[in-house]
């Protein structure tokens, strides 16, 4: 059978639609999937942020409890001297005892303060790759796409994909409405039966 290639250019037509249609359903699906992805990676490292600030709250926390524990232990020590060169009959507070006891007070403390400073900076480090993580949250939400100017760029592309075939196809005359050609398709092979078997009929109306 013959189709006037007005229809095969619709047909054509049709088929471009439905792709660009198709293709802009794609698009969308896949910025959505991104943009899912980019949220789920944005939590995480959140999260981590949020570890680390508290990995260094505890860091510091226990620096000063440490702190407070030598000063305690440097003052048990202190009294113990005192109480040694007591016994001993000497003036714990002048001389040589004296100097004993501003040396161990000193250095206790000088104990204390390096616990501290330590606490100190391993918050400073904690601190410091939350913020990192925090930047690894902003730069995954920033690489979001918007699903509505992907389907709408989606859209315009198939647009002029189609409205190029139409050119194309109205280039070569198949919407002329004046013009008269056809495309052959292929028939389904008629056939009618007779007493010896089957015969087809051709399209000149000849039988073999």
């Amino acid at each position: 059978m013959c189709l006037p290639t007005a229809v095969v250019g619709g047909i054509g037509l049709l088929g471009s639609i439905a792709s660009a249609a198709f293709g802009a359903v794609g698009a969308v699906q896949q910025a959505n999937a991104q943009n899912a992805m980019a949220e789920y990676n944005a939590k995480v490292a959140e999260n981590n942020a949020k570890v680390m600030e508290q990995e260094g709250a505890y860091a510091r926390a226990q620096a000063a409890r440490n702190a407070d524990e030598k000063r305690r232990e440097t003052a048990r020590l202190i009294g113990a001297q005192r109480a040694k060169m007591g016994a001993s009959g000497a003036v714990v507070d002048s001389g040589s005892f004296l100097d004993l006891t501003l040396d161990t007070a000193e250095g206790g403390e000088l104990d204390a303060m390096a616990l501290l400073q330590e606490g100190d900076m391993q918050a400073w480090r904690a601190q410091l790759q939350a913020g990192n993580y925090y930047n690894e949250a902003s730069q995954a939400r920033a690489s979001k796409v918007n699903s509505g100017s992907v389907l709408a760029g989606s859209l315009l592309s198939g647009a002029a994909g189609v409205a190029g075939s139409y050119f194309s196809l109205d280039q070569a005359g198949v919407f002329d409405s004046g013009g008269s050609s056809e495309v052959y398709a292929p028939p389904m092979g008629n056939r009618t039966a007779s007493r010896g078997g089957f015969k087809s009929e051709n399209r000149m109306g000849g039988m073999y």
